[in-house]
C-alpha cells in the first residue's frame, strides 16, 4: 500500500478523508505553512518601533550595535527587560547583555506609507511645497489584437480560395 518513495496517493487510502485524523492534519498542515499572523507579526520589526528584550534574570549592562555599526547602553536599573527606541535603520540589531547570549532581531520598512508607491497630491522640499499636476498620459497601443485579426482574416481568404478551386 505504501510506495517505496515514503509518499502516498490519498484517492488509494479512501477511507482516510473521512476519519477524524484528515481534518486535523489538513489543519495542522496549513499551520504550519501558513504561519499564524501573531508569530509571523512577533519575528517582523518594523522601523521605529521600540526594541523590547525580555530576559529570564536581572541585567545590568545591557549593549545594542545598530546593523550601522553603532553601540548603544541603554541605561538599566538592574530590570529584566530592556528597551531601546533608536531603531531608524533598516537591518538586523544585535543585543548583548554581560551573562546572557546574544539576541538578534531584524527590522524592516514595514510601514505602508514609506513602502507607498502611490502618487500624492503635493510634496513639500524644504520650504517649497509642489503640487501634482493632472494631464493625460499617452499609453501604448497594443497591436496584437489587430495583427490576429488580420492572421484570422488571411486564413478565411485562404481557407475560400482553396475550397473555390477544389469544389468548383
Amino acid at each position: 500500500m505504501w510506495p517505496r518513495n515514503g509518499a502516498f496517493d490519498i484517492w488509494k487510502t479512501q477511507r482516510w478523508p473521512w476519519r477524524v485524523s484528515y481534518p486535523l492534519f489538513i489543519r495542522n498542515a496549513v499551520h504550519w505553512l501558513a504561519r499564524p499572523a501573531g508569530i509571523q507579526r512577533a519575528l517582523s520589526h518594523g522601523t521605529g518601533e521600540t526594541l523590547r528584550v525580555e530576559y529570564d534574570e536581572a541585567v545590568k549592562e545591557v549593549e545594542v550595535v545598530t546593523p550601522g555599526g553603532k553601540t548603544h547602553r541603554p541605561t538599566q536599573s538592574g530590570t529584566r527587560s530592556v528597551y531601546f527606541s533608536q531603531t531608524y535603520e533598516t537591518g538586523v540589531y544585535h543585543v548583548r547583555a554581560r551573562g546572557q547570549d546574544e539576541k538578534r532581531f531584524a527590522y524592516n520598512l514595514l510601514s505602508s506609507q514609506e513602502s507607498s508607491n502611490a502618487s500624492e497630491e503635493s510634496i513639500s522640499i524644504g520650504e517649497k511645497v509642489l503640487g501634482a499636476q493632472r494631464k493625460a498620459a499617452k499609453s501604448n497601443l497594443e497591436l496584437w489584437p489587430y495583427i490576429a485579426a488580420a492572421a484570422l482574416l488571411f486564413l478565411m481568404v485562404e481557407w475560400y480560395v482553396y475550397n473555390r478551386r477544389i469544389l468548383g
